[in-house]
């Protein structure tokens, strides 16, 4: 009898847990777990100690608060992959939470068993026909987007009636996902925070009377606990990079980010040369930062990078028509949403509005009185929020798939909150069968072509890692030596992240990147005997990798830095790596 109650106490979240372990096992056999791209490797290389022999929690990316979580597992046990066993925990809690939820809105008061198996189809379905890709190749803003949105789905289910107390402990497991997705990449969780209000303020005033004082307490407590995590946050994270060498390293690396993500245009364009010369940055450093090698020359550092940051602005804001850019970017906007520019992602968001449109006219009808037309006015409220950060990404020209899709994602969390929401008041909480039942036909028509995409990304990914991992047995094959990789020539790989791991750290570099000139930078040099980049390449054991074709567009960016500073040198081929790579050392000409 005891084991009766408790399987029907924990029956919806053992059949969402053995669904979702399912499917990530499955996922596992299919294909495989990568880091998406190099900068999630590099952030896994800091926090392990591959970078500079000693696992830490400042990757520059993620708060320290987290970050020095992982870092310590590391200290710990070294050989685990602590760092995508993290981001993958989170991916698959955050479906499974998702389940949790699927299953008692689906059950309701009628059809219990067939509501749940409806929720256990729809989140399978959802797994393998929208998810698949994010969480074969895993990025960690992609993760990010993924816990705001299951919060805010969870946060907007939340059972009616609840004292302050329980809708409290209610909603911790959205409050934890809210935080660490702020830890994590705070950055794409502010960019959320639009649909997180949007969610807090359609729940609030679904109630009952919302500025009565158990809804402020109630709302209040959640809020605040959100507040102070991420406030938490942040203050731990000035401390940690509180020395001056951080505090140096951090201005550098965020001026390098508003030139390099935003300006590029100023160092590659020939027409800005002159306009750089005038304030004193030579042609040879133009070069360097042009192709990302600026770690060779010492005197591009914080104060350059700021002055040519601030002129990138300047110069972009004097080329800039700002009417007739916000014009252009409206129509760019407004043309995505038309046709569909997304993919499935486009056509979940518009399911979602048609599904909750659908159900506002059905309320309006059916229900008499006060609020009838809520639903359709939090409609056309929520396309009004959501021009907010897309109007934003579009403005600043920064729109990769890991920043559209957890827009998406959280849109849609609000979405299906809604539907929810007033499914539940129209059918007095029964299983809205029609509307769950047309959502798991179009998530199934998805299928296919998540399939075929994630498996052409796996093909591709083992195609343009094979050299990534000729060169990294090359290295590892030659310890006492130190490589320096050109940034264009080795940064198209990923990695994955539960094969061959080996957390040592690594004797090679690129010449430019993030973690350029930070503190750990000067860290690893110091660990293989060199002050600088320029004159360990000097030396006996430090050399340069080159891919061949970016060795045909020429060397002379690195021979004219050491003509400059009065060194005559030249790159001579020692050896070679695979079909495509070449091994330099840099000589003095006699």
């Amino acid at each position: 009898m005891r084991l009766r109650r408790l399987w029907e106490k924990y029956e919806d979240h053992t059949a969402v847990l053995l669904t979702v372990l399912c499917s990530a096992i499955l996922i596992g056999l299919l294909f495989d777990f990568y880091y998406d791209l190099n900068d999630d490797v590099m952030m896994k290389d800091v926090l392990s100690g591959v970078y500079a022999g000693t696992p830490d929690g400042r990757n520059m990316q993620m708060l320290y608060i987290l970050g020095s979580c992982i870092s310590l597992c590391y200290k710990l046990w070294q050989k685990i992959p602590w760092y995508g066993l993290f981001l993958c925990l989170c991916q698959f809690a955050s479906l499974y939470l998702t389940g949790v939820r699927l299953l008692r809105l689906c059950a309701g008061r009628t059809g219990k068993r067939l509501g749940k198996a409806l929720g256990l189809v729809l989140l399978t379905l959802f797994i393998w026909g929208v998810m698949l890709l994010h969480l074969t190749a895993v990025q960690y803003s992609v993760v990010c987007g993924l816990m705001a949105s299951t919060a805010i789905f969870w946060f907007m289910t939340t059972p009616d009636g609840l004292s302050a107390k329980d809708f409290v402990k209610q909603n911790i497991p959205a409050v934890v996902l809210v935080l660490l997705a702020f830890w994590l990449r705070t950055e794409m969780l502010l960019l959320l925070t639009p649909f997180i209000a949007a969610a807090g303020l359609f729940r609030l005033l679904a109630e009952k009377n919302p500025l009565g004082k158990e809804n402020w307490i109630k709302y209040g407590a959640v809020l605040g606990a959100v507040l102070a995590g991420m406030g938490c946050g942040l203050l731990i994270d000035q401390a940690a990079y509180g020395s001056a060498e951080w505090r140096s390293f951090r201005g550098f690396f965020n001026d390098r980010t508003r030139l390099y993500d935003f300006h590029m245009d100023v160092v590659t364009d020939d027409a800005y040369a002159d306009s750089l010369a005038g304030m004193g940055i030579s042609e040879t450093q133009r070069q360097l930062l042009a192709n990302y090698n600026f770690g060779l020359d010492e005197a591009i550092d914080g104060y350059m990078m700021k002055a040519l940051a601030d002129r990138a602005e300047e110069l972009a804001a004097q080329d800039t028509d700002g009417q007739a850019l916000l014009w252009d970017k409206a129509k760019q906007y407004g043309y995505r949403i038309v046709h569909l520019g997304d993919g499935s992602y486009s056509v979940l968001a518009l399911a979602g509005y048609g599904a909750v449109f659908v159900i506002g006219i059905l309320t309006a009808v059916c229900r008499k009185g006060k609020g009838r037309f809520g639903c359709l006015a939090g409609l056309g409220l929520l396309a009004l929020i959501r021009s907010v950060p897309w109007m934003y990404i579009l403005l600043k020209g920064r729109d990769p798939e890991r920043i559209i899709h957890p827009l998406y994602l959280a849109e849609f969390a609000v979405l299906a909150g809604m539907a929810a929401w007033y499914a539940g008041k129209l059918s007095g909480g029964r299983t809205v069968f029609f509307p769950a039942g047309i959502g798991a036909l179009l998530l199934l028509c998805m299928i296919p072509g998540s399939l075929e995409k994630t498996g052409q990304d796996m093909r591709h990914r083992q195609q343009a890692n094979q050299a990534a991992q000729e060169i990294d047995a090359y290295c590892a094959a030659h310890p006492d030596d130190f490589y320096f990789e050109d940034v264009y020539s080795t940064v198209s790989f990923s990695q994955k992240m539960f094969e061959d791991v080996d957390n040592s750290i690594a004797n090679r570099d690129i010449m430019g990147g993030w973690m350029c000139k930070s503190p750990l930078y000067r860290q690893k040099l110091a660990y293989f005997g060199m002050d600088s980049m320029a004159d360990g390449l000097l030396g006996e054991h430090a050399y340069v990798i080159i891919k061949d074709s970016s060795r045909e567009n020429g060397t002379d960016w690195l021979e004219n830095y050491y003509r400059e500073h009065g060194t005559e040198a030249e790159l001579c081929q020692i050896d070679r790596i695979g079909a495509d790579y070449g091994v330099y050392q840099v000589q003095e000409k006699e």
